[in-house]
């Protein structure tokens, strides 16, 4: 699992600190390629409670990485952005990055491919820079998106090749109820218990 290709941090000659992140996806279906972010206090991907940005809804509705990536990249206050390697079911991924003291906070997302728009994500916890080998491990729900309903319908799902055809929903960013059985989604198979991911970072330089 090779590290991704990162835009390079601006360092300017200040000390740098880099780390690596490994995310564990806890559910049964496969989690998309994560767009990650590393910014200072006032940056964010998303935040709870308010409505999903454009290239949030298309990577939590169809796994699109593009926009969110050139959202992140835009945004104040992000140091750099990148997308990180796919993770199957119950298996792990890794990516590393370099960045400074003015940016410690990282932000990412990542579609759970067998749902309408869930994913997985973190917000703005700050990184373990306290001394090499210093980690953080943090275990994620669900969070849905709020861009498009849940009808657990297969032709609302990318994990049967369904393209932006779900019925819209203009809802906010919260945390996702989990699959109910509704339609043709099965929790058993292809749902999550209480928590979609796990993320550990690890300060290695």
């Amino acid at each position: 699992m090779g590290a991704p290709a990162a835009t390079p941090a601006a360092t300017d000659g200040a000390r740098t600190f880099t780390f690596r992140v490994t995310i564990r996806n806890l559910g049964r279906a496969d989690l998309t390629s994560p767009v990650y972010a590393v910014h200072n206090r006032s940056a964010r991907l998303f935040r709870l409670s308010k409505k999903a940005s454009f290239g949030l809804a298309a990577l939590a509705e169809d796994g699109v990485t593009s926009l969110l990536l050139a959202e992140a990249r835009a945004k104040r206050g992000v140091g750099q952005a990148a997308v990180g390697p796919r993770i199957a079911p119950r298996r792990s991924a890794s990516f590393n990055f370099t960045t400074t003291a003015k940016h410690l906070r990282p932000s990412w997302a990542s579609m759970e491919v067998c749902s309408n728009d869930a994913f997985a994500g973190q917000m703005a916890a700050r990184l373990p820079a306290r001394k090499v080998g210093a980690r953080k491990v943090l275990r994620l729900c669900a969070t849905d998106a709020g861009s498009e309903r849940n009808t657990e319908d297969d032709r609302h799902v990318p994990c049967l090749g369904a393209r932006n055809v779900g019925p819209d929903e203009r809802k906010n960013v919260r945390r996702h109820p989990g699959i109910k059985n509704i339609a043709d989604r099965n929790n058993a198979t292809q749902g999550w218990g209480g928590f979609l991911a796990r993320v550990t970072t690890r300060r290695i330089a």
